[in-house]
């Protein structure tokens, strides 16, 4: 344990011990984890997703079985360097093993658990950017994958309405294998307060002043689309070159009634497909083309297909750009 001098150890042997049962609590609790702005995420895979993305935890946690394993051993020397580099104190807990299987729900053959930063950032600090929004999805895999997807697509904006899995919770962060760390997160109360910032975004793209910035009004207030089966665009009839804003619904009851409402009441819901052809404020619903005799797509399955399709219509476009500038280097070389 040398190679970790950087880091400050103590060892927990009882499980009185009040930080023991802070370490439960954040695993276990929802409240304690609002309450503190903290998480726990459990081994090896996490902590290097978290170290990769330019973050270090408060505290670590560490098994006796852990400490002789060369992944786990390599793992914590690279944290003890980065934390010399920074000059950021952060605790390492060493326990025994049954101890940290008390406190976590998995059976740990690697026990490593490190308590980290769990921000929820406020909707006012909302930008006008491609977005997925979590409208109350329950299951913590499903908004994993979720997180996982939006990743994948270069989408760097998640909001979860009230009601979806909790965004820090152990299961959605093992589901999210190390999303959450490229992400912006927000928590909203209800789908009003969602829309009120929507159309803030649309108050500025009308504004004589963003004129200059943004001479297309959707470059500062995307298309919100809705994911939904009935009287809605095919997702591939759409032009996503530019940001969007998606809306999963729950996995039994769809998108919120709210959602459709704010689609009826929008005079933008027109037969143009391309969102330049649209006023500033645009809500869509969008579904998925299937085989007949299919009613419904896990919702996942249905949030990652749509954000693929955006990735790939971007990816397209810019596969195109490359093999026009590699012919006008040929001409030109």
């Amino acid at each position: 344990m040398t190679a970790l001098s950087a880091l400050s150890w103590q060892r927990i042997e009882s499980t009185q011990n009040p930080r023991l049962k802070q370490l439960g609590l954040l695993l276990s609790d929802q409240r304690a984890r609002q309450a503190s702005g903290l998480a726990v995420i459990e081994g090896p895979h996490l902590l290097t997703a978290l170290l990769d993305s330019g973050q270090l935890p408060e505290a670590i946690w560490c098994g006796q079985l852990a400490v002789s394993q060369p992944e786990i051993t390599a793992l914590l020397r690279r944290l003890s360097q980065l934390a010399a580099q920074t000059k950021q104190n952060i605790s390492l807990y060493q326990t025994p093993d049954r101890l940290l299987q008390q406190v976590s729900d998995l059976s740990h053959s690697q026990p490593l658990l490190a308590v980290i930063a769990a921000p929820q950032l406020a909707l006012s600090e909302w930008q006008p950017a491609d977005t997925l929004i979590l409208d109350r999805l329950q299951d913590a895999g499903n908004v994993g994958t979720l997180l996982r997807s939006a990743v994948a697509c270069g989408v760097q904006q998640v909001i979860a309405l009230k009601g979806t899995a909790q965004l820090w919770s152990p299961k959605v962060m093992r589901a999210g294998m190390g999303a959450h760390f490229s992400l912006r997160l927000f928590i909203a109360d209800d789908v009003a307060a969602i829309l009120t910032c929507y159309r803030q975004f649309a108050t500025v793209a009308l504004t004589p002043a963003s004129a200059s910035t943004h001479p297309d009004p959707q470059a500062a207030c995307p298309p919100l689309y809705l994911t939904h089966l009935q009287q809605s665009t095919s997702v591939y009839e759409l032009q996503l070159q530019t940001p969007a804003i998606w809306v999963v619904g729950h996995e039994g009851q769809g998108i919120h009634p709210d959602w459709l409402a704010a689609s009826a009441a929008d005079d933008s819901q027109s037969t143009a497909i391309n969102a330049a052809d649209t006023k500033a404020v645009s809500i869509r619903t969008v579904h998925i083309p299937m085989a007949p005799g299919i009613e419904s797509l896990n919702a996942a399955v249905a949030g990652s297909v749509c954000l693929f399709e955006q990735w790939r219509q971007r990816q397209q476009i810019e596969s195109k750009k490359d093999k026009k500038q590699v012919k006008i280097n040929r001409q030109n070389g």
